[in-house]
């Protein structure tokens, strides 16, 4: 068992109810980032739930059974985390926000450009733009979930858009098994063929963010022996 100083309270709430539960910080941590992990009762101060864990008002079981079923104490624990919210350590919060942060950085120099210069943002430029919009991250939503808001945050400060590009690939056959994961992995496959002496033809659309990447890699991989057009 985890001792009571150490733990933090997890809390789901519905309808005017409340369940709390007392747990280890860094296992609550993890399931709420979302990972695999097995809890045990070595995770608890106890296994119980409560309606106010500060003093020690258990919830009825009546209600526990009405909104969890007849789960375990497990089963229900672990909803709890990730259904509900969790009171961090301010270290956790930290950690937590600035790995978010990362993932934000990375998918908007992947994804987004400089309209006025048609160039990516380099990661250091975005990072001091979105300390400058004083851009909000919610460290337990998406990416993808609140971009749209960060990226008006960031309108207002540096001149940004998403944009992706259409490449026209012409690859000899014998090469294609060697990039075709490649591109399938950094990009969408919009159409493909085989031309009569045997090449593959491919339409990827990628993030402009990714083209020196992309060039580099379907480069390196066929030594150069392909060609390739970006479509405007």
């Amino acid at each position: 068992m985890v001792s009571l100083d150490d733990a933090i309270i997890a809390r789901y709430e519905k309808d005017g109810n409340r369940f709390e539960i007392l747990v280890e910080p860094e296992a609550a941590f993890r399931i709420k980032r979302g990972e695999e992990v097995e809890l045990s009762e070595d995770h608890f101060v106890i296994d119980a739930v409560f309606k106010d864990a500060r003093k020690g008002e258990r919830a009825s079981e009546h209600l526990i059974e009405e909104y969890f079923g007849k789960a375990d104490f497990l089963t229900i624990a672990e909803r709890i985390i990730r259904e509900g919210e969790i009171h961090l350590t301010t270290e956790q919060r930290r950690r937590l926000r600035e790995e978010k942060e990362n993932q934000i950085i990375a998918f908007l120099a992947r994804n987004c450009i400089n309209p006025q210069t048609g160039t990516p943002h380099p990661p250091q430029r975005l990072k001091a733009a979105m300390e400058e919009a004083k851009v909000h991250i919610d460290p337990f939503k998406e990416v993808e979930e609140q971009i749209q808001d960060i990226m008006h945050a960031l309108s207002r400060v540096i001149p940004i858009r998403i944009e992706k590009v259409k490449v026209a690939i012409k690859c000899p056959g014998e090469l294609m098994g060697k990039i075709y994961g490649e591109v399938r992995g950094m990009g969408k496959i919009l159409r493909e063929e085989w031309d009569k002496d045997g090449n593959w033809m491919c339409l990827v659309e990628i993030p402009a963010g990714m083209q020196g990447d992309f060039f580099d890699v379907i480069n390196k991989k066929t030594h150069g022996e392909i060609e390739t057009r970006i479509l405007k």
